[in-house]
């Protein structure tokens, strides 16, 4: 007997560049594995050129990484969604004030969309993807595309330093993303499920 498909969705949240992927379980035999379903990176509107405030410019890219998210689950519920919460810290105040409104765009979405969230911290990301607390976005890219190479071969680039498109970073952390969060027990649970 065969249950409904169990789906996670991992996400690397920013207000311009948003890299997510929908991983579905599969079950071979004892093996489990979370496979990629489909992946992308959301890009918010460029709303700048438009818009004066930037209240409004910011409340607009809210909505497109919304609305983006919604298209790209039709008809995917995911059981769980993985983020990279960072816990604080940034490079400038407007690094902190963008990671403090995706993370709270996140944790929204998953709770009026009653996807439980499961947040970890770069350093987690990193180690579980590249086995290096503090690995390189080049290391983090070949490792994700060593992982799963038909993610990473729709990124390649033959003038980049990676290998991979400057966006294809974000889509790597997701990969990692998953990698971190195959630990919680959560997870755990959700690979036990008839699939």
């Amino acid at each position: 007997m065969s249950g409904k498909p169990v789906y996670i969705l991992t996400v690397d949240g920013a207000l311009r560049n948003t890299g997510v992927i929908l991983w579905r379980l599969v079950k071979d035999g004892v093996d489990r594995r979370w496979d990629p379903v489909k992946w992308t990176v959301i890009t918010t509107s460029g709303a700048a050129g438009k818009l004066d405030r930037k209240s409004d410019i910011l409340s607009e890219n809210i909505r497109d990484i919304i609305r983006q998210l919604d298209q790209f689950l039709e008809n995917y519920p995911p059981s769980l969604l993985g983020a990279e919460i960072t816990p604080g810290g940034g490079k400038s105040s407007n690094a902190i004030k963008s990671l403090a409104v995706i993370q709270t765009v996140l944790v929204s979405y998953s709770w009026i969309r009653d996807i439980p969230m499961i947040g970890v911290a770069p350093e987690q990301v990193k180690l579980a993807l590249a086995s290096k607390r503090h690995a390189s976005k080049v290391e983090m890219d070949q490792a994700a595309a060593a992982l799963y190479p038909q993610i990473g071969d729709e990124y390649l680039s033959k003038t980049a330093k990676s290998g991979y498109q400057g966006s294809f970073e974000h889509v790597a952390d997701a990969v990692g993303i998953l990698q971190a969060i195959r630990a919680d027990p959560a997870v755990g649970i959700l690979e036990q499920r008839e699939v």
